[in-house]
């Protein structure tokens, strides 16, 4: 990221996205942070004397470490700040609730007024705590469970290894199996309930619901026909792109998020003949920030698994070493 223009003083960081949660364990131990923040500042400047700060660490950028450039009227000052970023909230922004960072470098001349540039940057957090290496504590799926009703059993999943990102794809399974003839399943909407709550004085919830659009709405229907036997099939829905990512900090914000499945189903009645009913599923969900969606896109995640047999020791020892017959002079 780049910020120049007529000013003396540019700020440039290496990465726009910094990582949550990515190891709590290692900072618990040392009781320091483990992220770091690389970038540099460019100093457009045709005094040799400088003096350079950086709010934070009050980094001292040594005047020997920078690299000319430009015939010698800039020069670039590497540098590295660790942060401490454990409690710190997601980078969102929405009607009632906005969180931004920004990091501001500033340069001061001898003879010159000081001046300063800030630069926009992302806080995101990952999708697991310490378990990247560890794939039995990864929550592999939302699962309903097998529900029964008098006139069908159904089953919904939605299978997504690294959680559920803003505008990724929701792919919902779902299994049903009649128990009567002529069950039909006329039509099913998945909604995303939004719930976001600011504490302070007063505490006011804003909620606001979202109909998931299908990805494919020609091939990927639900039968229309009476259902004579089990039936299962996956349908993907896109996630809306102005979500926000779920996010619990007690101490300022919560926002949460609601899966909600509406089934309608037609079935036949001795007395009153056909009969429509609406059967729902609803679960909490987490939603994560856009930022991890694109990782899982380019396979940051795909990290591989290996089996707990492979680990164990052989049971039996190894057999005993046995020497080969003595050769025989003749």
């Amino acid at each position: 990221m780049v910020l120049a223009d007529n000013f003396a003083l540019s700020l440039h960081i290496l990465e726009d996205t910094l990582y949550l949660d990515l190891d709590d364990t290692l900072q618990k131990n040392n009781n320091s942070s483990t992220t770091v923040l690389r970038g540099f500042i460019d100093v457009t400047n045709p005094k040799k004397k400088l003096r350079k700060r950086l709010i934070q660490r009050h980094l001292v950028l040594n005047p020997s470490s920078a690299s000319p450039d430009s015939g010698g009227m800039l020069r670039r000052y590497p540098f590295e700040m660790g942060l401490l970023l454990k409690d710190l909230p997601d980078s969102i922004e929405s009607k009632n609730i906005k969180v931004t960072y920004n990091v501001k470098a500033k340069v001061a001349y001898a003879y010159t007024a000081r001046s300063s540039r800030n630069c926009p940057i992302r806080l995101a957090r990952f999708p697991f705590k310490n378990s990247m290496l560890f794939g039995d504590n990864v929550a592999r799926s939302i699962d309903s469970r097998r529900h029964h009703a008098h006139f069908f059993d159904y089953h919904l999943t939605v299978e997504k290894d690294t959680g559920l990102s803003v505008g990724a794809l929701l792919p919902l399974t779902l299994w049903i199996a009649p128990r009567i003839p002529g069950v039909r399943l006329l039509s099913i909407c998945v909604f995303l309930v939004e719930r976001r709550s600011v504490h302070g004085h007063e505490r006011e919830e804003k909620c606001s619901a979202h109909v998931l659009s299908r990805v494919n709405p020609s091939q990927q229907n639900v039968p229309a026909h009476v259902l004579k036997e089990p039936w299962r099939g996956t349908i993907e829905y896109h996630l809306p792109n102005d979500l926000m990512p779920s996010i619990n900090a007690p101490d300022f914000f919560v926002v949460k998020h609601t899966l909600k499945v509406s089934m309608a189903v037609i079935f036949p009645e001795i007395t009153s003949g056909r009969v429509q009913r609406s059967i729902s599923f609803e679960t909490d969900v987490e939603i994560r920030d856009r930022q991890i969606g694109l990782l899982e896109k380019l396979g940051a995640f795909n990290l591989p698994e290996y089996e707990h047999n492979l680990l164990n020791l052989p049971s039996t020892p190894p057999p005993m070493y046995e020497y080969p017959p003595a050769y025989s002079v003749s």
